[in-house]
């Protein structure tokens, strides 16, 4: 239930505000822990990665949604 309501907030945020969107990542970040949690790290990653580019592209480097997603990240790998 969790993972089916991430992705309709995703296809959501998608449409307002574009794909490569600080809003989008934040969702993406959140559906890639939701996945990890499932043991389905493939397909986190497959999400996360993209959310971690638009964060290195958007904002600060101190940034604690920056950070998020390298813990995320860290926890798949």
């Amino acid at each position: 239930r969790e993972e089916e309501l991430l992705n309709l907030a995703l296809e959501i945020r998608k449409k307002i505000f574009g794909p490569a969107h600080s809003e989008v990542a934040t969702v993406q970040i959140n559906l890639a822990n939701c996945l990890h949690a499932c043991g389905r790290d493939k397909e986190a990653l497959d999400i996360l990665l993209p959310a971690l580019g638009v964060f290195e592209r958007l904002v600060n480097p101190n940034d604690p949604d920056l950070a998020l997603a390298l813990i995320g990240l860290a926890n798949i790998y």
